[in-house]
């Protein structure tokens, strides 16, 4: 079990640390090429220090390494290149390190309140996630019996109707008003 938790764990970083340095790569590429190398090089080396430092807990992961790599490009690319302008002092450059971090937790936080908010029911939900769904709802003690035998153990309608010793077209009646309901 150790082993395996180490893996992902590895499998994770890896995946971090390969978009982390072909994005650098990149950048730097587009600092030498526009002529903001050390301003490019020190605002990254700033934003690696405030993420090391842990003054932002929180991370943007998306799904894949490939929209990892153009959500990060584009946020650099527009931060750094676009908007640092090749007179500012070093002071300036570390701080804009520090504003790409403050950007990245702001939106981090908005895509949790987003994926809080859209809770959807499906087999095999978590009971906290069925628990959350269910909490500001007005269910009766029958549906939310139900709902938890479908939805978080997994049960059939055919299951459901031997558990609850009723006929199956009730159970499916039961479950279609709900589902106008929802």
């Amino acid at each position: 079990m150790n082993f395996t938790r180490f893996k992902i764990r590895f499998q994770i970083y890896f995946r971090i640390l390969f978009v982390y340095i072909i994005v650098f790569s990149i950048l730097l590429t587009i600092g030498i090429i526009t002529g903001k190398f050390l301003e490019t090089l020190t605002c990254l080396i700033s934003y690696c220090v405030f993420r090391k430092n842990g003054s932002f807990n929180k991370e943007l992961h998306m799904e894949t390494t490939t929209k990892c790599l153009h959500i990060t490009l584009i946020i650099f690319v527009s931060t750094i290149i676009l908007l640092l302008p090749a007179s500012v002092s070093l002071i300036f450059r570390t701080l804009f390190g520090f504003i790409i971090n403050l950007l990245m937790y702001i939106i981090k936080e908005f895509v949790d309140l987003i994926k809080t908010k859209v809770i959807k029911l499906y087999k095999g939900m978590s009971k906290d996630d069925f628990n959350n769904y269910i909490k500001d709802k007005d269910f009766t003690e029958l549906e939310i019996r139900r709902m938890k035998l479908r939805y978080v153990k997994k049960k059939t309608y055919q299951e459901i109707a031997d558990i609850e010793c009723v006929e199956l077209s009730a159970i499916n009646k039961f479950f279609q008003r709900l589902k106008k309901k929802l």
